[in-house]
Formats: C-alpha cells, sequence, structure tokens
C-alpha cells in the first residue's frame, strides 16, 4: 500500500507548531520584509489553531487575520498580545557593524573601536 503523502501546508504547519522552528521561521521572515513577517506570524499563528490563539491573546479571531494580512498593520499592543501566546517574544538587538542603517546615538555613546598599531 502506498505511503500517504502530506501537503507542504500540512507539514509546514506541523513544524511550526514547535516553538525554536516558529521563532527562526519568523525571523527569517522579518529579514526579508515586513509582509512577509506578517505572513509568517499568522502561519504560525494557524499553527496553534487561530481560536485557541485569538483566546489566549484577547483578540478577536477575525482582528488576528485582519492584522496579520499582507496588509495588514498590528499595533505592538497586538503583537505583545498575540507572540506570547504563540510561544515567542519581540526583542531588540544590537545592529550588526557595517549595517545599511546610521546609528542615531550620540557620538559619546557608540562604541569605540579599538585598533593595534604596529610597533615602531
Amino acid at each position: 500500500m502506498p505511503k500517504e503523502l502530506k501537503s507542504y501546508r500540512s507539514r509546514l504547519l506541523e513544524k511550526l507548531a514547535i516553538p525554536m522552528e516558529a521563532a527562526h521561521y519568523v525571523n527569517a521572515a522579518l529579514q526579508d520584509s515586513t509582509e512577509m513577517f506578517l505572513e509568517a506570524v499568522r502561519d504560525v499563528a494557524q499553527a496553534h489553531q487561530m481560536a485557541k490563539v485569538a483566546k489566549l491573546s484577547g483578540v478577536a479571531r477575525e482582528n488576528l487575520y485582519r492584522a496579520f494580512s499582507v496588509e495588514g498593520n498590528p499595533t505592538l499592543d497586538t503583537l505583545q498580545a498575540v507572540l506570547p501566546a504563540l510561544g515567542l517574544k519581540l526583542a531588540v538587538t544590537v545592529a550588526a557593524r557595517g549595517s545599511r542603517t546610521q546609528s542615531i546615538l550620540p557620538t559619546s555613546l557608540r562604541p569605540i573601536t579599538v585598533t593595534k598599531t604596529a610597533k615602531q
């Protein structure tokens, strides 16, 4: 008897129910674009069953679909309610040196670069 094959979507949702897999997936999407980030969060929410996520987060199911659509624009409050319900959290880290964005820190607060010079 042939082995029953699962669809890509069902396998993806199974994997996204695992917090570490979900975190990698959402972080990769965030690096791509805002639209991909929103879609990734929606995928993870679907992996956890949208109705359960809505109940845990206190956000109506319909609002979850709307906020995390490609054209959605969730508030920070929505993200802070939904991400913990998915076993995730939002974090801010230091930008990598040489990143595309310019630092807004005053010169006195920027990291100092120390270079060694050859002894004469």
